[in-house]
């Protein structure tokens, strides 16, 4: 985060994308939320599938 930049609580937004190595077949995805929020419901999701939090690398 930049010295200058302005962080401020509220809802927060993801954006990613990829590609094969020929950058084709494209694809996005977005989330917006509460960062807390959206970690809550994601711990239920797994909680009831009986699964675990996967490691990002």
């Amino acid at each position: 985060m930049p010295e200058d930049g302005l962080v401020e609580r509220g809802p927060a937004t993801l954006l990613a994308h990829g590609h094969d190595e020929r950058l084709d077949h494209m694809y996005n995805a977005l989330v917006r939320g509460d960062p807390r929020r959206t970690q809550r419901s994601t711990d239920r999701y797994l909680g009831r599938r009986g699964l675990r939090r996967p490691k990002v690398q």
